[in-house]
């Protein structure tokens, strides 16, 4: 998605850090500390680590900062735990696209002051909901027996609690999106909000476990139980890496399968983003987002096999040699399909060249029979493929381009394809993409 500064942004942003931060000043006027320092260092503490934790999927982070948030409200006033859920930002850490470690040290103030004005205000309603509905403050050192029974006398106004608190943050951070994106508001809300409500309902499950053992049994087994989420961490970054590596070692291939001709220099790189963001215009699941990009870097694998002199040739091609041509995509699949996790994408290369009204190649698909994400490709391919320039003519500009796929929708293309392709290049300024 195409970054646009607008005023409407930083007012927004602005407001946002202005209420959160008036509202952290007026509660620490009013409500002051309760005085037990230990348990709200603790927990200050633990938070800010478990953010340093965060795993990002996709580009969504997930931690399990929400559940020590959780067990702050449990058992801290309102002040401690909205100082906790603001602090906790301190220990944001992720990578960055380039692999660059992302910290409060090397991002803008303005972005931590956001991230914890939002955080601070979706809890703060979340907390003003669970006291409203008769929730209360868990003392210290009672049994684990009587913890979970209380909990379980409370388990209404903490499931609202968590409700509220999702809607909260979702509704923030969305608003921010659609002024910072353009993207429609209830679009980016509405895919947002499952991912959201499955993963702190989990996480809240974790919080009053926490919560329970920290009540019962102190800080130190609490710390105890964090062990195992540090080794799953461990484990699913060892995943993570190994999928950037295959990105990476997939990447240099697309590189070397292009060096055969100076023309397509970065196409496949260039049909990689047209095809991303049609799916994400469609919503894909990210599974099948993932597919797409290893079918779009290496959608002509299959040319290895066809003669230089042919992929060069300026005048037309005879017979014989369109027949050599068009048989790349299934060269492609037969050189990827026994690599297991490239074989669905071996499938989608396959027929990346199939007509939508049965006239393409190799297998004369048509319609639905055609798969999605072959057909994604095949506009995002021909585009990218008309916007560049070769031997015979010279590129087209993105509205004559976008003419010819409109032409073509029905016959060649998907029409709900072509169409969904016109929207996600609207929202980028319908400018081509540029490596």
């Amino acid at each position: 998605m195409q970054d646009t500064v607008t005023l409407p942004k930083k007012v927004y942003k602005a407001l946002i850090i202005a209420a959160g931060v008036c509202t952290l000043a007026y509660l620490t006027a009013t409500s002051p500390f309760s005085g037990n320092w230990w348990p709200f260092l603790f927990l200050c503490l633990l938070a800010i680590v478990t953010e340093t934790q965060t795993i990002l999927i996709g580009a969504v982070g997930f931690s399990i900062t929400i559940a020590v948030i959780l067990c702050a409200m449990l058992t801290c006033n309102i002040t401690e735990t909205a100082w906790i859920s603001a602090l906790s930002v301190l220990g944001t850490y992720s990578s960055g696209r380039d692999r660059r470690s992302l910290t409060i040290f090397n991002i803008p103030v303005s972005a931590t002051l956001f991230n914890a004005s939002s955080y601070e205000l979706s809890l703060l309603a979340a907390y003003a909901v669970y006291r409203a509905l008769g929730g209360y403050i868990l003392p210290l050192g009672i049994s684990f027996n009587t913890v979970m029974r209380d909990i379980n006398g409370i388990a209404l106004p903490l499931i609202v609690s968590i409700f509220v608190f999702v809607m909260a943050d979702t509704v923030i951070v969305s608003i921010f999106m659609y002024l910072r994106y353009r993207e429609n508001f209830a679009k980016i809300w509405v895919s947002n909000l499952p991912r959201m409500v499955m993963s702190t309902f989990f996480v809240g499950l974790i919080g009053i476990i926490i919560t329970a053992v920290y009540i019962a049994y102190g800080w130190f087994l609490v710390l105890v139980l964090f062990v195992p989420f540090l080794l799953a961490r461990y484990v699913f970054s060892m995943y993570k890496d190994l999928q950037e590596n295959y990105l990476q070692t997939i990447t240099s291939l697309s590189t070397a399968i292009e060096t055969k001709d100076s023309y397509t220099n970065g196409h496949s790189r260039r049909v990689e983003f047209y095809s991303g963001i049609i799916a994400v215009e469609l919503g894909l699941s990210s599974r099948h987002c993932q597919m797409l990009r290893y079918a779009a870097l290496l959608h002509d694998i299959g040319k290895i096999a066809v003669d230089e002199s042919i992929l060069h040739k300026v005048d037309p091609l005879t017979k014989e040699e369109m027949e050599v041509l068009r048989r790349h995509p299934a060269n492609g699949e037969h050189i990827l399909e026994e690599i297991k996790f490239l074989s669905c994408a071996a499938k989608i290369i396959r027929s990346h060249h199939e007509w939508y009204n049965g006239e393409g190649y190799p297998d004369g698909l048509s319609g639905k029979a055609i798969p999605l994400e072959a057909q994604i490709l095949a506009v995002a391919d021909s585009y990218d493929a008309m916007t560049s320039d070769r031997p015979y003519r010279r590129a087209f500009s993105h509205e004559e381009a976008m003419t010819e796929l409109f032409a073509c929708a029905g016959s060649q293309f998907a029409p709900e394809i072509v169409s969904a392709f016109e929207k996600a290049m609207k929202k980028r300024g319908d400018k081509p993409y540029v490596i």
